[in-house]
């Protein structure tokens, strides 16, 4: 917003618009509460993660998760995700080359099943 503001009091014309909104989705959530339940239980043999914004959600919903995820396979879709991962105390075994599906398929088929 305040580029937005900046821009506009230089003389630019904006026009905004949202291309991504996250949005928090409640615990309780059938497919948020399967996932869950499966981390807890340490039953998630891969957990892939899409955004910064997932790894401050499980760290907040799961504040074990470094012990929970111990034995599970950790993919990030990239370096950024990756870096969230790490300050969380986190690790990435798998990161994408590039933030794309194909590429976080290719990364977690390099570690995953391990061998």
């Amino acid at each position: 917003d305040d580029a937005l503001a900046r821009l506009t009091a230089a003389g630019v014309e904006v026009l905004a618009c949202t291309a991504y909104h996250t949005r928090p989705r409640a615990t309780d959530d059938p497919a948020i509460a399967l996932g869950l339940a499966a981390i807890r239980a340490r039953r998630a043999p891969v957990v892939a993660l899409f955004a910064p914004s997932q790894v401050a959600a499980l760290c907040a919903l799961v504040p074990d998760a470094a012990a929970l995820l111990r034995d599970a396979v950790v993919a990030a879709i990239g370096a950024t995700t990756a870096a969230a991962l790490a300050a969380h105390g986190l690790r990435a075994d798998a990161v994408a080359a590039s933030p794309d599906p194909a590429a976080m398929a290719r990364a977690l088929a390099a570690v995953y099943p391990p061998r």
